[in-house]
């Protein structure tokens, strides 16, 4: 797993814990894989990105949990 990938993995748990003020998962490495549809860099997909600032703190919740199971994956 890429440098990068492995602070966002380790970030989740802390992120997923918190109550409120989700933070953004993004890295400022903003590459589409084409082939995953997932972000390189925060392993979102272009609507979880473009969604991001409407949403509540438990739908970021859930898309943390997503970026955990994704990166296990990888």
């Amino acid at each position: 797993m890429k440098p990068a990938l492995q602070r966002l993995y380790k970030r989740v748990p802390q992120v997923v814990g918190q109550t409120q003020d989700l933070p953004s998962p993004c890295q400022s490495i903003c590459v589409m894989d084409a082939e995953a549809d997932l972000c390189t860099g925060c392993l979102r997909t272009l609507s979880e990105i473009a969604a991001w600032g409407s949403l509540n703190d438990e739908q970021k919740r859930h898309i943390w949990v997503q970026i955990g199971r994704r990166a296990e994956n990888i």
